[in-house]
């Protein structure tokens, strides 16, 4: 498949890892940018040992490194959350990269991936518990997020299924993380809910959703963090941590 085919199916693969990596849409989409500007122009030398997803994805940490490394200024919490160790377990569990091209994407040896996911998600874990709240009109999905967060070790002392029982108990619990879906029960609207949630409540916000295509236009204020439906527990563990993280460094 020709490196252009290959970079725009890889292309919201390489949004959402950008905005991981540095917390703010915005910011993510702008290194995206850039390297696709990169691209045309003939300035980027991708690694040509490597296959191209790994030099891909390569080339976008390596323009991250550069901001970080460029600024007196960046959040310290930007240089914590873009460890190598912490990257692998973004590639591995959000973005279903194998081994071999997280090792060729950070220059590291295969057989040392899997440890370093688990060194980093025990890191993670330790310090990230909070009190957490899902918003999903499909019971069995909530039961399954809502369990997913207490695995580890999140208080989830409720489930909202529409937007009015969603905000009455946000300022009920006042929750620290929120884990919603687009469409709610009775027709009404998880983002309209986080919306006013976050009228009086400093949360985070991931998005999980079976309609990735409404939020990912590209015509107005979009999520840091999203996960499209079907999803996996290591994805959804994954994207809370680093939400998480990024949330706890700025508040």
């Amino acid at each position: 498949m020709p490196l252009h085919q290959q970079l725009q199916a890889l292309l919201p693969s390489l949004r959402r890892y950008a905005r991981s990596l540095t917390g703010v849409q915005t910011e993510g989409d702008k290194l995206v940018g850039k390297l696709l500007n990169q691209l045309l122009e003939d300035r980027l030398n991708l690694d040509q040992t490597t296959s191209p997803r790994a030099a891909l994805y390569k080339a976008l940490g390596q323009l991250v490194d550069a901001q970080i490394e460029a600024s007196d200024i960046l959040p310290e919490y930007l240089r914590l959350a873009n460890t190598t160790n912490r990257r692998a377990l973004l590639l591995v569990s959000v973005e279903n990269v194998s081994d071999e091209e997280v090792a060729e994407a950070l220059d590291i040896e295969a057989e040392s991936v899997q440890a370093r996911i688990s060194n980093a998600s025990e890191e993670l874990l330790s310090s990230l518990v909070t009190t957490a709240m899902v918003i999903e009109d499909e019971p069995f999905i909530a039961y399954d997020l809502a369990t997913a967060l207490r695995d580890l070790g999140h208080t989830v002392p409720a489930t909202a299924s529409t937007h009015a029982e969603a905000v009455a108990l946000a300022k009920m619990h006042t929750p620290s993380l929120i884990l919603a879906d687009l469409r709610l029960a009775d027709e009404s609207s998880g983002l309209e809910a986080v919306e006013e949630i976050q009228g009086f409540c400093n949360t985070q916000v991931i998005f999980i959703t079976a309609y990735p295509e409404q939020l990912l236009t590209g015509d107005k204020p979009e999520p840091t963090f999203l996960i499209p439906k079907p999803f996996k527990t290591e994805t959804v563990t994954a994207v809370v941590c680093q939400a998480l993280l990024m949330h706890q460094m700025t508040r």
